[in-house]
């Protein structure tokens, strides 16, 4: 008995001298990256290669120089962010403690640095380095199944370097014939008005790839491509399917029951001027997947021609559109298990919508009976709305949504054209002297400085791609003031 007790504990002994190695082999502090930072810039977006390891923690260090890091933001490739919103000065030699440490490795998508330095010192240096777990060692080839080998090929172990987000929506474009990629039909729609309302949904390819906010496409001269699309680089389209408007609602309840971060809560998507179908489709997905939105989304697609110069039939088709809106408003309200709908709607999208909602609130102001919308947040981006008519009818939303915004910019492209066609007319998304409308129950907020670029495509210039998704993102989490959701608001003039 004493003997094999005596054994037992010389095995435990052995197994715990042995298990602090063991874990020290399984991690691995790498060297991932060496980035020089130009003090002008402020902000540096790091893009990683493909590779097995996978990250535990990151650690930041100032190879040379001095520098100062405001916020570090850490998206993964399976779309999961961190953001380390601290204040960090490193000097040269200097390493940060580790950062968002996982039980589970990760691989890294971008890191967003956001920092100062000193403009008349040497551009500094900093080094990423990445606490990874190595792939494991390959099995003896003996003792490998065939099929086994086969499927760890190099050619088909690698994972897709790609994330698929599922977009529902709804149009009255006219629908042409569909369109044959890789033996599989997608449907497709047109600039002009159809017969009917159309439902359905899309599969969008979205690379890990990329900077946020953007939408990567192969460069078309004259409808041709330069270069094949691919999934690894570009936003493509897997599928484009009609369907009817009960199987998308059921869909909606499927993706409706399986959110977590957004639990109960849908989006709606209306886009603006000079926006093609796929152009609207890509667009709410890369809202969607940039925003972390695990709910079902649905863009409403009007029947824009997707032409800068068709300003006036844009304008026409949009207006046509209110009635259909809000049916599928409606509709996405009704699904099982949504509890809050928010409205995004930018540009010339926003006359269809401000215009859905104020008849809504009217038909309840006189007793109508109408289905419960079930509105959260709506959010207006640029709205090409006259400014009188916005003032007017905004004021009824109050009543029918948790909370409105209006953001505003001086820099719309969308709306720089629209003061072309529009005979220099001042809308409602527009920033002139006097600053952007205030009206009682909306918050308007000037974000020139930010750019709305983030609801349109083909629109390339950004201030800053993530922060007006990021404030999206918290306002839509909880309703709170601006000045709360990121300190660069500030408020200014006088109440109310």
């Amino acid at each position: 008995m004493l003997l094999r007790a005596m054994l037992r504990l010389g095995v435990l002994l052995l197994s715990v001298a042995a298990w602090p190695a063991t874990v020290m082999a399984q991690e691995v502090l790498a060297l991932i990256q060496t980035v020089e930072l130009d003090p002008a810039e402020k902000r540096q977006i790091v893009s990683f290669p493909d590779t097995p390891m996978r990250s535990l923690a990151l650690r930041i260090g100032a190879k040379t120089g001095s520098v100062t890091l405001n916020k570090l933001t850490v998206t993964y490739g399976n779309a999961q962010i961190h953001v380390e919103d601290r204040v960090i000065a490193l000097k040269g030699g200097e390493r940060t403690r580790e950062i968002d440490r996982k039980t589970r490795g990760l691989a890294i998508d971008t890191l967003a640095i956001d920092y100062t330095a000193d403009p008349k010192a040497p551009k500094p240096v900093i080094e990423i380095w990445s606490l990874q777990v190595p792939p494991a060692p390959p099995r003896p080839e003996a003792s490998m199944p065939r099929r086994a080998m086969d499927m760890s090929s190099p050619g088909q172990a690698k994972a897709p370097r790609y994330n698929t987000v599922l977009v529902h929506y709804a149009t009255n474009r006219n629908r042409l014939d569909d369109r044959v990629k890789q033996d599989t039909k997608l449907a497709a729609f047109g600039g002009d008005i159809g017969d009917k309302l159309h439902w359905g949904d899309a599969v969008v390819t979205v690379p890990i790839e990329r900077a946020p906010g953007s939408i990567p496409r192969p460069l078309t001269i004259f409808s041709f491509e330069l270069r094949k699309e691919d999934p690894a680089r570009d936003f493509t389209l897997a599928s484009v399917e009609v369907t009817t408007a009960d199987a998308v609602s059921a869909s909606m309840a499927r993706v409706v029951g399986e959110a977590k971060t957004f639990a109960g809560q849908a989006l709606v998507f209306v886009h603006g001027y000079n926006v093609s179908f796929d152009d609207a489709v890509f667009r709410l997905a890369q809202l969607a997947h940039d925003m972390h939105f695990d709910g079902p989304i649905t863009t409403y697609s009007w029947p824009s021609r997707g032409a800068t110069l068709d300003y006036r039939h844009d304008l026409d088709a949009a207006r046509v559109g209110k009635g259909h809106l809000g049916e599928v408003l409606a509709r996405v309200a009704a699904v099982k298990g949504v509890t809050r709908v928010n409205l995004i709607a930018h540009s010339m999208g926003s006359d269809p919508a401000i215009e859905a909602l104020a008849l809504h609130s009217d038909m309840i102001a006189v007793g109508g009976k109408v289905p419960d919308l079930k509105l959260n947040e709506v959010i207006f981006a640029a709205p090409d709305v006259s400014r009188p008519l916005f003032v007017q009818q905004a004021v009824k939303l109050k009543s029918i949504a948790k909370g409105v915004t209006l953001y505003a910019s001086s820099n719309d492209l969308a709306l720089k054209a629209s003061r072309v066609f529009a005979g220099g007319v001042t809308r409602a998304g527009d920033v002139p002297t006097e600053g952007p409308p205030v009206v009682v129950g909306v918050d308007s907020l000037d974000i020139s400085a930010v750019s709305t670029a983030s609801f349109a495509l083909n629109h390339s210039t950004f201030a800053d791609r993530d922060t007006l998704i990021s404030d999206i993102r918290k306002l839509i989490s909880g309703r709170a003031p601006p000045s709360e959701r990121a300190p660069a608001y500030v408020e200014t003039g006088k109440a109310p």
